[in-house]
């Protein structure tokens, strides 16, 4: 496989912008790009102009899904219909877009057909994390190893306390109470099951 970045655009109302600051980070420490108008845009650029080219670009449409999402008029439903139409021309079985449930709500029918990742799930991020390896197998692209050795621990966990793990792009350390990707993102845990896990970073 060839050793390329998969890009993700991320789409969120903007009263969801602290689970999507918290997505965001995610997605960086395991080795996703990210293209999210807070942290991407630049003074000067015509924004709906950059977040439709964003769009075309990116690999994966990570969608924030909410009531207010779909409770009011805005661009954010340009980007679930523009994510929406991309899948039509992906190859079947091959994952286009992620929704992120951010409440428990029904998803609109446009979104009905792909399965949902739960946030308020203690499990968010490995259901998200394995999201993300298959997109990279789908794509024949090799997974960053911080994305690897993120699915593998807590696959291995088990509810146990961890070991000191090492790879080219991560040193995870573990301790009673925590686990710490060394690249200034921490994850609080405690005898990880399954994960529990929450990032303190931001854009």
């Amino acid at each position: 496989m060839v050793a390329q970045p998969l890009t993700a655009f991320l789409s969120y109302p903007h009263e969801r912008l602290d689970q999507a600051r918290e997505i965001y980070n995610f997605l960086r420490s395991v080795g996703v790009s990210v293209w999210v108008d807070k942290e991407s845009l630049i003074g000067g650029q015509q924004w709906d102009r950059e977040r439709a080219s964003a769009q075309s670009r990116a690999d994966l449409a990570i969608l924030v899904c909410s009531s207010e999402a779909f409770s009011r008029d805005g661009v954010i439903h340009r980007e679930i219909k523009d994510a929406v139409n991309r899948c039509r021309n992906t190859p079947l079985g091959h994952i286009c877009l992620v929704p992120v449930r951010i409440e428990e709500i029904s998803l609109p029918d446009e979104l009905s057909d792909y399965h949902y990742v739960d946030f308020f799930r203690p499990d968010w991020q490995f259901q998200l994390a394995r999201s993300l390896d298959l997109k990279f197998q789908q794509s024949n692209l090799q997974p960053p190893g911080a994305l690897t050795e993120f699915i593998r621990v807590l696959e291995n966990a088990g509810g146990i306390a961890l070991k000191t793990l090492k790879n080219s792009d991560a040193s995870f350390e573990a301790e009673a109470n925590y686990l710490c990707i060394k690249k200034r993102v921490c994850f609080g845990a405690s005898l990880i099951p399954k994960s529990h896990l929450s990032f303190s970073e931001g854009f």
